[in-house]
């Protein structure tokens, strides 16, 4: 957690945001949300105008903006441009992120006054920690909640199993994180620039064919490059941890991106020191640890 942010009664209402690469995923309460993590504008045609039936001082310098499904639907109109708001985990241009925001908030049906109390909890790739406080800034110009936290987004993982302790991979969009944690501190771990979008790399792919990725063309030699590449740093990762016993080490795997064709089989025939886990739910399980992490650590 930050550590300019005291810690909040364990009470207190929690908005958990996980700003995925491929799809924002939120929770408050007992609500969850998940939607593509674009953000789309174009310039108003003519039935635009009529339809609002808008004057000629109105129609200037208007804009149509759209987030999520309605950003892909946007791209039916010859001006629409569309954007993904995040990036390997981070946000690529403010006003595309902070869109996403409200969507969030907009989705789980947060009021004014929800705002106004609410604690935000969001993650982070292990890799991009140094720019916490610019992710907070980010959240809190967007919404103005009565504070903001940002953790490491895995945590989420470990805190959804029921574990302060143990290695967790959360196979992304733009992002694989292998992150060790102990009593639920990141002690060490990576950020590989391999995920999902490396799955479906090809010059003839459109940036967005991830949102149907169940109806995507996946070349198992692409899925065996992947499972090569995450189980060769879980092997460094975990020689860094001292052998407390005989026993093989449970590793716990989440992000929609375990739910690739194949992936995870090809996961287990090369990991050979550790015990491969999938997480109860691997899509929220990022954000539905972080909803409890306050609890958690209220506990401790």
């Amino acid at each position: 957690m930050n550590e300019n942010e005291t810690i909040p009664n364990k009470k207190q209402p929690v908005l958990a945001l996980d700003m995925g690469s491929g799809f924002v995923k939120a929770s408050y309460g007992d609500r969850k949300v998940k939607f593509p993590s674009l953000y789309g504008y174009r310039e108003p045609s003519r039935l635009d105008d009529d339809i609002m039936g808008r004057s000629v001082d109105e129609k200037r310098n208007r804009i149509i903006e759209a987030v999520g499904e309605k950003a892909i639907e946007m791209q039916a109109y010859p001006t629409a441009v569309v954007l993904r708001g995040v990036s390997e985990g981070m946000p690529l241009l403010e006003k595309p992120f902070k869109a996403l925001v409200h969507e969030s908030v907009k989705r789980l049906d947060m009021s004014e006054q929800d705002l106004s109390s609410v604690t935000v909890i969001t993650g982070i790739p292990y890799g991009n920690r140094s720019q916490k406080e610019e992710l907070r800034r980010l959240v809190k110009s967007a919404i103005k909640p009565a504070r903001c936290l940002v953790v490491s987004q895995s945590i989420g993982t470990l805190v959804c199993e029921g574990r302060s302790d143990g290695i967790v991979i959360s196979i992304g969009q733009g992002t694989t994180e292998i992150v060790c944690y102990r009593d639920l501190r990141a002690e060490f771990g990576r950020s590989l620039k391999n995920a999902v979008d490396f799955l479906l790399f090809d010059d003839t792919t459109d940036k967005l064919t991830y949102v149907d990725i169940k109806n995507c063309k996946i070349s198992r030699a692409r899925v065996c490059a992947l499972a090569d590449l995450i189980s060769d740093e879980l092997d460094d990762i975990s020689k860094m941890i001292p052998r407390q016993s005989t026993g093989k080490p449970d590793v716990i795997v989440s992000g929609g991106g375990i739910l690739v064709d194949g992936l995870y089989h090809e996961l287990q025939h090369r990991v050979r020191n550790a015990n491969l886990v999938i997480s109860q739910d691997p899509v929220f399980s990022n954000v539905l640890g972080m909803s409890r992490l306050l609890e958690i650590v209220a506990e401790k």
